[in-house]
């Protein structure tokens, strides 16, 4: 019974075959529209996948890089390839909230921030006092408000951000572009706090801390972060305000 069935179906073909070779030989026309439609119907009956396709524009202010990533998929794997794309902007002026945690206690501190070009100025209020740092070029300046003596330094070269960074107590996230692709934990396109960014959480090193990152595509700056010992934070930084416009210049003035 078996061979029957395979018998009746050869046939069957057969017959199949010879009527759909006569049909392509008169209507070459409605067959080559209905083979377009059966097309179109097969791709938009494809299962479709979710990804985060963003085009990264030159933040406001800052140099082109050449860099020839200019769309890209953010994933754990990806993203360190938008190190070229993500620039900081050269004048802005914003303020943020930087608290720090440890067993019993924590501390917080309200940051504010005036760069133009290569002047930057940070006021770090805590605990009723003010102190401000002004870095002209190589050139670093302390001093707290409401007194006129004023400490002055210079920069080692080639540290000009991190060491920024580390006197507005904010993280620099460019770290994260030279860990080990492994130490790439996560890493999205996402809207936080009304803006877009590149989203990343990572291990920047062999302890045990992860810091999260939120960096606005459009400004190239951290809107927010966080490290955490384990499930512990041990440090947050939230953006309140920023404004991408220059600063006037009497922010970059030293007392006299």
């Amino acid at each position: 019974m078996y061979n029957n069935y395979v018998n009746s179906f050869i046939e069957l073909e057969g017959n199949v075959k010879e009527k759909l070779l006569s049909f392509l030989k008169k209507k070459p026309l409605q067959i080559a529209a209905a083979a377009v439609v059966v097309v179109v119907i097969v791709l938009l009956c494809l299962p479709k996948t979710t990804q985060h396709a963003i085009s990264v524009p030159s933040p406001t202010g800052a140099e082109s890089t050449g860099d020839s990533i200019r769309r890209a998929d953010v994933t754990k794997d990806t993203v360190q390839l938008l190190r070229g794309s993500l620039k900081r902007t050269a004048s802005y002026s914003r303020v943020c909230t930087v608290k720090n945690f440890w067993s019993g206690g924590q501390s917080e501190a309200t940051v504010s921030v005036w760069k133009k070009n290569d002047k930057t100025r940070v006021s770090i209020a805590r605990g009723g006092s003010v102190k401000n740092i002004l870095v002209d070029g190589k050139n670093y300046a302390l001093w707290y408000n409401g007194s006129t003596n004023v400490f002055r330094s210079s920069l080692a070269v080639g540290t000009e951000t991190q060491q920024l960074d580390e006197y507005a107590r904010l993280m620099t996230y460019e770290g994260l572009f030279d860990v080990s692709a492994d130490n790439i934990l996560e890493a999205a396109y996402v809207d936080h706090a009304g803006q877009s960014c590149i989203y990343v959480k990572y291990r920047p090193g062999d302890l045990n801390y992860v810091n999260q990152v939120f960096i606005s595509i459009s400004s190239g700056l951290l809107v927010s972060a966080e490290i955490d010992d384990g499930d512990t934070p041990v440090y947050t930084m939230e953006s309140v305000s920023t404004d991408l416009t220059t600063p006037a210049d009497e922010y970059f003035t030293v007392p006299t």
